[in-house]
């Protein structure tokens, strides 16, 4: 081979790519076929896109000369990329678990860290996302990088408020946001990561701030004209008003959120088809919930999460599935799905456990098999006896403890009652018994009252 344009040409033909799957959104075919014929050439920038897109180095696209190691690991990448979109997340993880990471060029760690925590998160290891990311985050700090800072902040505060540590991902946004006052960043991407910070504060209940701050970030987010920061902010706006208790605006901001989406021309990526799940959640609240609208948007969040989510996604999605159908009057087909959120192979978390089991009683109590329920029940208290303290966890407790009092089982729900409190920071502190007698916590013996 003579010319980048030879080789850039072969590289596309053996990875089996059109030019117009190679330029992608970095460039445009036409530039592609000029490249490669010889007419034009790539800026550092796009030759690098190029190089990573083809799974060869860099350096061979210039000038010929290979360079193993960043080849191979290139390949392993692309791979990786590849096993994630097909919905394979093991094989994956396998991949990059075989990578150096002490190989890798450090300007290319932090792509490689999130491309690890998100196959780490789609297997359903929770704990694992954040270990690859952590202290990249900060060194990121300390070299006061902020492009890296905000890209790190947006992995780790997500997987935070998702394990019950919202406190921790306000810190984080917090000791970041300093640092983005004295270096500006994308301001799409500091939408998102805002929106974020929206997200822990309703998991804290300071829901007047994080509805004061989400109409700070949306009227910022207009002015910088960013209509995909706008969609992401109306997103977390949409939470704010639902855990308020204004249902309608909740649908109201969501449905703008998802036409906002669309509009910025949003690839239709894993959280693409969260915010057509988020939009069926809130048309499935209130007394005027929109049950068909609520399926249709199901069904579009089903076609991508199916092969894009995580185990925490797919059981959201069934235990909505079924409060679908249950509203609907269908009961077989809301047990049926909510057996599905609680038999899902992975790994959710004990929050999300603990509302699937929530769902399966909702449908057995309407099929009048109360003693059924009531044994879902307890399973319910056993994974919230292991959930973080917090609003959404008090909630539950609280939800726990009325279906308790409606199928006769005073006691427990005097206990759940007593937790939900608790979570709040009302009582001092006490624990559900579970039905085994033993205590998920401590694992120490209890007998139910």
């Amino acid at each position: 081979m003579t010319s980048l344009g030879d080789r850039l040409r072969a590289a596309r033909r053996d990875a089996g790519m059109t030019q117009v799957a190679l330029a992608g959104r970095d460039a445009s075919p036409s530039l592609i076929s000029r490249i490669e014929s010889g007419d034009r050439e790539p800026g550092p920038e796009l030759l690098t896109t190029l190089a990573q897109r083809l799974g060869v180095s860099a350096r061979w696209l210039h000038d010929g000369e290979s360079e193993p190691t960043d080849v191979s690991i290139s390949l392993v990448l692309a791979a990786a990329e590849v096993d994630l979109d097909a919905g394979r997340p093991e094989g994956a993880r396998q991949r990059l678990r075989s990578l150096d990471l002490d190989q890798v060029r450090s300007a290319d760690r932090v792509s490689v860290a999130i491309l690890v925590a998100l196959a780490e998160e789609r297997c359903g290891n929770y704990e694992a996302c954040c270990a690859p990311l952590e202290p990249l985050w900060d060194a990121a700090m300390k070299e006061r990088n902020a492009d890296d800072v905000l890209t790190l902040s947006r992995g780790l505060a997500h997987r935070y408020i998702v394990l019950g540590r919202s406190d921790q991902a306000l810190r984080l946004g917090g000791e970041a946001a300093t640092l983005f006052a004295d270096h500006p960043v994308d301001p799409d991407e500091a939408a998102k990561l805002g929106s974020t910070m929206i997200w822990a504060r309703v998991e804290q209940g300071e829901l007047v701030r994080a509805r004061s701050e989400a109409h700070a970030l949306l009227n910022e987010a207009i002015t910088n004209g960013s209509v995909l920061g706008r969609s992401v902010v109306l997103w977390n706006l949409s939470l704010v008003e639902r855990h308020l208790g204004h249902f309608e605006w909740a649908a109201r901001y969501a449905r703008a959120a998802v036409s906002l989406h669309e509009r910025a021309g949003g690839a239709e990526d894993a959280n693409f088809f969260r915010l057509h799940h988020h939009l069926a959640t809130q048309l499935l609240v209130g007394d005027s919930a929109n049950v068909d609208e609520a399926m249709e948007h199901l069904r579009v969040a089903r076609s991508g999460l199916s092969r894009l989510a995580t185990p925490v996604d797919i059981v959201n999605l069934d235990v909505d599935q079924s409060k679908a159908h249950l509203l609907s009057g269908e009961y077989g087909l809301a047990q049926r799905w909510a057996e599905s959120a609680v038999e899902h192979r992975g790994a959710p978390t004990p929050l999300c456990w603990a509302e699937a089991a929530l769902m399966l009683a909702d449908s057995l109590i309407a099929q009048r098999k109360r003693s059924q329920a009531v044994e879902w029940l307890h399973v319910a208290a056993e994974f919230l006896t292991e959930c973080p303290e917090g609003r959404e966890v008090a909630l539950l407790w609280r939800q726990l403890g009325t279906r308790l009092a409606d199928c006769g089982a005073s006691g427990p729900a005097a206990h759940a009652w007593r937790s939900a409190l608790t979570n709040l920071g009302l009582v001092a502190g006490v624990r559900v018994p579970s039905r085994s007698g033993r205590s998920a916590k401590t694992g120490q013996s209890q007998g139910l009252p």
